[in-house]
């Protein structure tokens, strides 16, 4: 029959529409505030914990591993350093302080430095063994240390590529949900780090023409002091410089991804 040979009207398909993602530039604004506030709290937090410069027991002045010929500097040791340095954890013997001392080896040396030692008030055992193995940083002193970390720590605040970091990490960005997703994660990010830096500062483990500053942590307190003696102060220095390092990094992130315009991202449906 010629009606069963008539087609059927297609019906028209239905598409749901997604919701489409609005860009809130308001919000994502008082979200970089907000970052940018942890920032300067952290930063203020950080110079209010910096040790003040303390009288130095001077033990010996030796001259610096790293400066150049013709550019010595010298360095003072302190007794306090000496102490430390053959005590728990690293225990180091006659030859290896004789080494940090830059003694050179001659008669009656080694007995000469131990009876100076023994005036202070530090007694060397012979033939003991150290507590732990050397490394690059043994054979320097606590003040030469300082001033490595200080320097590293003006290279990476004037030379680090933050800004091409945030470029690498939101080159990829298609979406204003994407783009708010890299500012939520960014901003916290910064507020565990601003609390890590809280935390690392609020103590200062003692070193060569620095304040010793104990912290309410005991336990912590003295991981750090531990850290610090193996490291003879350029850890505790060095980890500072990059946490305030990784919060300009999420700064720039903060203030990178919205600079894309409204009209060269996808919205998402």
């Amino acid at each position: 029959m010629a009606s069963e040979n008539q087609e059927k009207p297609q019906l028209p398909v239905q598409v749901q529409q997604q919701p489409e993602y609005l860009y809130d530039e308001e919000a994502t604004m008082a979200e970089i505030a907000k970052g940018q506030a942890l920032l300067r709290q952290s930063k203020a937090i950080f110079e209010k914990f910096l040790a003040h410069g303390v009288a130095i027991d001077q033990f010996e002045h030796v001259n610096g591993r790293l400066t150049m010929t013709g550019c010595q500097v010298k360095y003072p040791i302190s007794t306090a350093e000496v102490r430390r340095r053959t005590s728990a954890p690293e225990f180091l013997n006659s030859s290896s302080i004789a080494g940090l001392l830059r003694r050179c080896k001659v008669k009656n040396c080694g007995e000469d430095m131990r009876n100076k030692l023994k005036q202070h008030g530090i007694e060397m055992t012979m033939c003991r063994r150290k507590g732990i193995p050397a490394t690059a940083l043994t054979g320097m002193s606590e003040g030469e240390l300082l001033d490595f970390s200080k320097d590293f720590e003006t290279i990476t605040r004037e030379s680090y590529p933050n800004k091409a970091i945030a470029k690498c990490i939101t080159d990829k960005v298609k979406t204003h949900r994407e783009q708010q997703e890299i500012v939520d994660d960014a901003n916290e990010f910064m507020a565990v780090m601003a609390h890590f830096m809280v935390a690392a500062n609020s103590c200062q483990p003692a070193l060569t023409g620095m304040a010793e500053r104990r912290g309410e942590n005991a336990e912590f307190a003295e991981a750090m002091d531990t850290f610090s003696k193996v490291t003879h102060g350029f850890g505790t220095q060095n980890h500072k410089t990059w946490t305030e390092q990784l919060l300009r990094i999420g700064t720039e992130l903060c203030d990178y991804v919205p600079t894309a315009k409204p009209d060269q991202i996808d919205v998402e449906h």
